[in-house]
């Protein structure tokens, strides 16, 4: 199985990914849906890490430190902006 996180909305009775997806016109999927609002950003868990460097081919540890260094980042960044409301 390839899993893939993406964030979404749920709108009009339909659940809108908030980016592309790289999926097949029809193509069945399974949803686990995780409510934002039950938790904030730094008590989120990480379900899986099933996928995660797919497309990748083969990242360097440098590439993948640089990665995981910038996204952990962005996320601080978002929770201090939170807090700061």
């Amino acid at each position: 199985m390839n899993v893939i996180t993406i964030n979404a909305i749920y709108q009009n009775g339909m659940i809108k990914p908030l980016d592309p997806v790289n999926l097949a016109e029809n193509e069945q999927v399974v949803l686990q849906i995780i409510r934002d609002q039950e938790k904030g950003p730094a008590e989120r868990k990480v379900i899986s890490l099933e996928g995660i460097w797919a497309g990748l081919g083969d990242p360097t540890f440098e590439e993948i430190e640089t990665l995981t260094k910038k996204a952990h980042q962005e996320r601080l960044n978002k929770l201090i902006a939170s807090l700061d409301k």
